[in-house]
């Protein structure tokens, strides 16, 4: 993952973490970049598809990494506030 970080290919690496289902992977690599960054730069970084699993994984347990995920998830409102109503509206019956 550190490879995919140093040639910037944020897409692949978010891909790879998020693919592991593991929350702990996913804030390694927020840890290890800025968020600014990654969602605020325009063409993309990331596509709408990895956009809406990383909010579903860092909406994940609030209580533990909250500085982290809030300020990914913050920026993300911020850069795409139709992204959180996405993910309801394809999620929504999984939640009810």
């Amino acid at each position: 993952m550190r490879r995919l970080l140093k040639a910037g290919q944020y897409e692949q690496a978010f891909n790879d973490a998020l693919s592991a289902e593991d929350v702990d992977i996913v804030i390694w690599l927020c840890t290890h970049l800025d968020p600014a960054e990654v969602l605020s730069r325009q063409p993309a970084k990331l596509s709408q598809t990895i956009i809406l699993a990383l909010i579903q994984q860092l909406g994940q347990d609030l209580q533990q990494d909250t500085k982290t995920k809030m300020a990914w998830l913050h920026l993300i409102d911020a850069v795409d506030p139709k992204a959180h109503l996405q993910f309801a509206t394809t999620y929504g019956n999984f939640i009810r």
